[in-house]
């Protein structure tokens, strides 16, 4: 046997045992349960019907390396990846570097989970839905065509930074939470408000918001909307929006908002609360 054939052996015997060359990483070319811990990378597009990988509780925390590939779901029964948990044992999932197509979500599920340059293209349902993660990480993601929300998140530490979101069946961002971050996200196009915040002491900043619509005849279509106390809005560029720029929604208190450029909306801002909230100054209506 020759050296040169030797070798090919040896890396078919790799693959066909699942252990991976590339830095130790184990391949994913197919519909995939994952139930250990570890390192996976995607070596291939995928397109099936079902979840394309399911995590269970086992896995813990997996590291997912989609490669520049796809994972496309065909069918709108369930989510494209997954998360299954056990009772309180959530898996943490890094996903990077690929995109996430059909399916009724992108993901769900998981507890600590980290998204870096994923994109989410044409879920039935919601883009993404991480309500019961206490723990989200997403920057330079994008999220498109999703037929209801763009991004769900409920209460826990969240960054959500430098994403885009557009073209959903409503809102862009939901956030029931508090102590998050949202903030250098590009919302347009969005079916009821751009960015929905429900929760305490949230910071929503630097954004552009712009392009939403009304789900009826005067209801909705707003850039932004607080419901809580102590958030901060600032520094974001809210245009386009059907109705106001900045809602906080009533017995939301000790709010604070400065720097926003409101311009081109139905109206800039929408306070009925008495006291009202704190206009910080340097708003353009």
């Amino acid at each position: 046997m020759t050296i040169r054939r030797s070798l090919v052996l040896a890396v078919l015997a790799l693959v066909a045992s699942g252990i991976s060359a590339d830095e130790g990483r184990i391949p994913i070319y197919e519909p995939v349960t994952l139930t250990e811990p570890g390192h996976y990378v995607l070596t291939r597009t995928i397109q099936a019907g079902g979840a394309i990988i399911t995590i269970e509780a086992s896995a813990l925390e997996v590291y997912i390396d989609l490669n520049g590939f796809f994972i496309w779901r065909t069918d709108t029964a369930g989510p494209v990846i997954d998360v299954v948990p056990d009772g309180e044992i959530r898996p943490g999932v890094h996903l990077r570097n690929g995109a996430v197509a059909g399916g009724q979500t992108g993901i769900d599920g998981g507890d600590q989970v980290v998204l870096r340059n994923v994109g989410f293209f044409d879920q039935a349902g919601s883009g993404i839905d991480l309500s019961i993660a206490s723990s989200v990480t997403m920057t330079d993601c994008t999220v498109a065509n999703s037929g209801q929300r763009g991004i769900i998140l409920g209460s826990g530490s969240h960054r959500i930074v430098g994403n885009e979101v557009r073209n959903t069946g409503d809102s862009g961002i939901e956030l029931s939470g508090s102590g998050a971050l949202v903030v250098d996200n590009i919302v347009h196009s969005a079916t009821k408000n751009g960015i929905s915040i429900t929760g305490d002491g949230n910071r929503v900043s630097r954004n552009t918001v712009r392009g939403s619509s009304e789900t009826s005849p005067g209801v909705d279509g707003d850039g932004i909307y607080i419901e809580g106390s102590r958030n901060l809005v600032e520094d974001n560029h809210v245009e386009g929006n059907p109705g106001f720029g900045i809602v906080f929604a009533p017995a939301s208190a000790g709010n604070a908002y400065r720097g926003n450029m409101l311009r081109g909306n139905g109206d800039s801002v929408r306070d009925d609360n008495v006291p009202p909230n704190t206009d910080a100054g340097g708003n353009i209506p």
